[in-house]
C-alpha cells in the first residue's frame, strides 16, 4: 500500500478490528490512497472543459450562420410564392365579377337573335 505525503491511514489500520455496522454495510472502504487531485490538475480540466465548450459554440455559430444564409434564400422564395397566390386572388376575384356579367351579356345576345328573327 503506498502512501502519500497527504495521505490519511485508512480506517482499518487505525482502529483495528473494530468495526461499525456502517463499516461492515460498505462494499469497499477506503483503501487510503489519495485520489483528491491538486489544485492546479482541477483547473486544467476546468480550462478543457471550457475549451470543448468554445468549440462547440463555434461549431453552433457556424451552423447558425449556414442556417441563416439558406432562410433569406427561402424567404425571397417563398415571398414569390405569396405574391404569385395574391395575384391568383385578384384574377379569381375578376373572374367572379366579370362571368356573370359576360354571362348575361351572352344570354341576351342569344335571346334577341332567337327573338328578332
Amino acid at each position: 500500500m503506498q502512501q502519500g505525503p497527504n495521505s490519511i491511514f485508512p480506517k482499518s489500520i487505525l482502529e483495528g478490528s473494530r468495526r461499525s455496522e456502517e463499516d461492515s454495510q460498505c462494499r469497499a472502504g477506503w483503501d487510503g490512497l489519495e485520489r483528491r487531485k491538486d489544485v492546479l490538475s482541477l483547473a486544467q480540466e476546468v480550462y478543457d472543459r471550457l475549451d470543448r465548450q468554445d468549440h462547440l459554440m463555434l461549431k453552433f455559430h457556424d451552423d447558425f450562420l449556414v442556417h441563416l444564409a439558406e432562410t433569406k434564400q427561402t424567404k425571397d422564395l417563398v415571398n414569390e410564392l405569396l405574391e404569385l397566390y395574391k395575384g391568383s386572388k385578384f384574377l379569381v376575384t375578376v373572374f367572379k365579377f366579370f362571368v356573370p356579367i359576360v354571362a348575361a351579356g351572352a344570354a341576351l345576345i342569344l335571346w334577341i337573335r332567337d327573338h328578332v328573327k
